[in-house]
């Protein structure tokens, strides 16, 4: 058993160095940007069937279920596809880790045994095998939160553009332009997507799809609607902006009420054991000593 767990380790370390690119040859800029492409991304770029397809043939892909595939593709979307990082290579971090991790449960199992044995042969592969999904997740959950925050002054800008004479589509350019965050690069990229010549509702329900923020698809929602019925753009805004403001309002309210509740355990465990010594304690000292002296 323990030279199973001696080999696990070994061919994960491996299979990282040949992720990592140790050896082997490196892969190009355009194969790596291939393989992060996904069909949301290349309604203009091309046919996205084609490129989905090329950017499967990773072990990663290989070894990994449909649905966990489908699910890390759709976190690494929402997380703004992080900086040298890409589908594969979190595919590939699941595999690798979870290999190490069943390595070094083995490895206890068969040194140790017992429960603490059995714990670390099954609770170390799961581990390894989905602390990347883990982090990739909280990374997403982040940048949503990021977008929700600064949706309501960004359309406060916006309003304030198109009173001044500007059209929406360049009071959206520009207030992505001046703005910093995930919502001011995700506007960028809507606008981009307009310029190069996807239908103007394609490009908001992409933006959309890549945020999943509740606020941002309402206000998408009712740009499109209030368009077909002629409403003015500038009203829409300004309401949608107060709304917004009032709901990330209640949103602190919320978690404020809560911070009491939250915090009744800790105390609980920390303080009350402390007055119970120093209320109890003299006389379970007293009492001990009237038994001693009778």
């Amino acid at each position: 058993m323990l030279l199973i767990g001696i080999v696990a380790i070994f061919a994960s370390l491996g299979l990282l160095f040949k992720a990592l690119g140790v050896f082997g040859k490196q892969e190009s800029v355009a194969a790596a940007r291939l393989r992060e492409l996904t069909e949301s991304e290349v309604v203009v770029a091309g046919s996205a069937k084609d490129l989905h397809q090329a950017s499967k043939g990773g072990l990663g892909y290989r070894l990994t279920p449909r649905g966990i595939v489908d699910k890390a593709e759709r976190n690494y979307m929402l997380a703004g596809r992080p900086d040298g990082s890409s589908v594969a290579k979190i595919l590939m971090q699941k595999v690798i880790f979870g290999a190490v991790g069943l390595g070094l449960g083995i490895m206890v199992y068969s040194s140790k045994g017992g429960l603490l044995g059995v714990m670390m042969l099954v609770g170390a592969p799961l581990l390894g095998y989905f602390a990347p999904d883990i982090i990739l997740n909280g990374k997403a959950v982040r940048r949503q939160e990021e977008i929700q925050y600064a949706l309501p002054d960004l359309l406060d800008q916006i309003t304030i553009s198109i009173e001044s004479g500007t059209s929406f589509e360049n009071a959206l350019a520009r207030t992505g332009q001046t703005g910093k965050g995930p919502l001011a690069e995700e506007i960028v990229r809507t606008v981009q997507d307009i310029g190069l010549g996807l239908p103007r509702r394609e490009a908001y329900e992409s933006l959309v799809a890549r945020t999943d923020v509740d606020e941002l698809r309402k206000f998408v929602r009712s740009i499109l609607q209030g368009e077909e019925f002629g409403v003015p753009v500038s009203d829409i805004v300004r309401e949608q902006a107060q709304e917004m403001r009032v709901g990330r309002r209640l949103r602190a309210e919320g978690v404020a009420n809560q911070i009491p509740v939250k915090m009744l355990l800790p105390l609980m465990g920390t303080i009350l054991p402390v007055l119970f010594i120093i209320v109890i304690g003299p006389a379970i000292i007293s009492a001990i000593g009237q038994f001693k002296g009778a």
